[in-house]
């Protein structure tokens, strides 16, 4: 499971991934697009980042979060969904993030 903590009212950050197979191997991203969705535990709210393929070859997408988490608060369910021009889907599952209050 991969945990991401952002600070609530942060803006662009820059969340990169590495998606492998079952094995442990890189998942060759060529001619993929990539899409983060994430669920609030508490209420169910659904929000989507659009991401960008980064490194095809060894599986790295990103997603700049922009001001999305500007207003949102608590723990949410994500994951990666990616299509590929071919029309097959994998779905990677098992990120929470956690959107935490700022110190001050």
């Amino acid at each position: 499971m991969t945990r991401v903590e952002i600070v609530k009212g942060d803006k662009n950050l820059i969340l990169q991934f590495q998606i492998l197979d079952a094995d442990g191997d890189p998942i060759d991203l060529s001619n993929a697009t990539a899409t983060l969705k994430f669920k609030n535990y508490e209420d169910g709210s659904v929000h989507v980042l659009e991401g960008s393929i980064v490194d095809a070859t060894n599986g790295k997408v990103q997603f700049n979060t922009g001001d999305k988490f500007e207003n949102l608060e608590g723990e949410f369910k994500g994951e990666i969904e990616l299509v590929f021009q071919s029309g097959q889907k994998i779905t990677a599952p098992n990120i929470v993030i956690k959107v935490i209050p700022s110190i001050g």
